[in-house]
């Protein structure tokens, strides 16, 4: 079967094209939509900080637009995922380089038009504007906390749209952590569910301590510099010393010993239980209850 070209197309007839089952024509149509997106945006250099921040609402506009088609021509996840490293690769093709604002904006709109997320996207967008206006002018600024920009909330790794994504995605293994950031969209539409989700997380991730500490060498050794207190050495050896695998084992080890502690107590509570019943005699239970207490030091 010939497949569509994936030039020379408009957006329109891009629309109008009916898929057929054909995989590589899906992917072919997707990839001539994200190649458009691509033209659209005309990413300026990163460290052009002014002219990225102008572009966040053609970003915006064209995540929306590619959601609605995403829907209406019912993209299948895996053709999204091949057309954006498609896309990619023809922008490098003809260009010789692709941004890393390019390469990021590409991931993003993999995520806006992924089929767990893309009803979504229009809402999440709108909604965004109002929640995040209304943290900020909250003490604390909650959701600033947890999203570096209004932009991530809904778009970035830990947002709104892969939250939609991840409560699609079945529950892990027992034993196996979980990592979704919501495990319904009913969380997934409220930034404040996944931006408390996301503190709690990072206070369990051996990486995100990890992180602080590094954050803390830094600043310790600022103040050695203005301050040269010899205790400040010691305290930097010490703490360049804890890493993530570090904080991995301290936690593992806690949670062998308070297991180990529960079965414990669970195992006296059961004799406890045993050794005081009623055909035991009053006298003799009260004797059995008077040595479990010198044992366990109750």
């Amino acid at each position: 079967m010939a497949t569509l070209p994936n030039v020379n197309m408009t957006a329109a007839e891009v629309k109008a094209v009916t898929l057929t089952p054909d995989d590589q024509t899906q992917i072919n149509v997707i990839t001539k939509a994200i190649m458009d997106a691509f033209t659209t945006l005309n990413p300026a250099d990163d460290a052009a900080t002014d002219a990225a921040n102008a572009a966040t609402g053609v970003r915006e506009r064209l995540m929306g637009e590619l959601a609605l088609l995403s829907a209406e021509q019912e993209f299948e996840a895996d053709k999204i995922s091949d057309a954006a490293t498609a896309a990619l690769a023809q922008w490098k093709g003809a260009h010789n380089l692709v941004p890393t604002s390019l390469a990021q904006f590409a991931v993003e709109l993999r995520r806006a038009m992924h089929p767990s997320a893309r009803d979504y996207v229009v809402d999440a967008l709108e909604d965004s504007r109002e929640l995040w206006e209304q943290s900020a002018q909250t003490d604390g600024h909650p959701l600033r906390k947890a999203f570096a920009k209004r932009y991530h909330m809904v778009a970035g790794s830990k947002g709104v749209l892969q939250a939609h994504i991840d409560a699609d995605k079945p529950a892990p293994k027992a034993g196996t952590p979980d990592k979704r950031i919501a495990t319904d969209h009913g969380d997934a539409s409220d930034p404040y569910a996944i931006a408390g989700a996301k503190q709690s997380a990072e206070r369990h991730d051996p990486k995100a301590a990890a992180r602080v500490i590094a954050k803390l060498c830094k600043a310790i050794e600022a103040i050695r510099q203005e301050f040269p207190v010899g205790e400040l050495d010691e305290l930097l050896l010490i703490a360049e010393s804890l890493d993530a695998d570090t904080f991995a084992k301290a936690k593992a080890k806690a949670a062998i010993e308070a297991a180990k502690a529960a079965k414990a107590q669970e195992r006296t509570a059961k004799a406890r239980t045993v050794l005081t019943a009623p055909a035991a005699g009053k006298g003799k239970a009260a004797a059995i209850e008077n040595a479990l207490d010198d044992l366990t030091g109750e």
